[in-house]
């Protein structure tokens, strides 16, 4: 009665459940969200672009450190 799930077909299809559950996930919430683009963000992009040295000397430094 208890050797049911001895069964490989039934170990097959229970993997692959298992293991396909995460990736339907992940693509359902992956066509959730739209990307926007707003008037600022030319702004922003270019602000990025102008501090993204300084950041990286910083991430450096704060990685020596630890």
């Amino acid at each position: 009665m208890g050797s049911w799930f001895l069964n490989a077909g039934f170990l097959g299809l229970g993997t692959a459940a298992l293991v396909s559950a995460p990736v339907i996930i992940h693509l359902i919430n992956r066509y959730r969200f739209r990307r926007v683009e707003f008037a600022a963000m030319e702004f922003l992009l270019a602000s990025q672009q102008r501090n993204r040295r300084r950041i990286l000397v910083e991430q450096l430094l704060l990685l020596l450190l630890r």
